[in-house]
């Protein structure tokens, strides 16, 4: 995904350098350039985005499999058997305290 944002923001920028010479008047050519210049810039910043993205939902996931513990079922109430909070020891149901 980061070579085809980047591969499109340059493309925008090249297209408007173009449109902007093909057009033969100055004004135009700076409009040109400069909205080629803003949509690079917009297709970076996503680029960034979803670099970033995909790193937290790495960190996620990592996170989540080191809260798995294989063989180990949480702590429930004794009084109505709802599983107890982390940490926890009253049951956020019943109100009973297991301790």
């Amino acid at each position: 995904m980061k070579a085809v944002t980047h591969f499109m923001g340059w493309a925008a920028l090249a297209a408007g350098v173009f449109l902007g010479i093909l057009s033969g008047q100055v004004l135009l050519l700076v409009m040109w350039i400069a909205l080629g210049l803003v949509l690079a810039v917009i297709l970076f910043g996503l680029t960034e985005v979803l670099e970033r993205l995909e790193e937290q939902q790495a960190m996620l996931l990592e996170w989540r499999r080191s809260q798995e513990k294989p063989g180990e079922k949480p702590a429930t109430c004794q009084k109505c058997g709802t599983p107890l909070p982390p940490g926890g020891s009253t049951c956020p149901t019943c109100h009973h305290s297991n301790s």
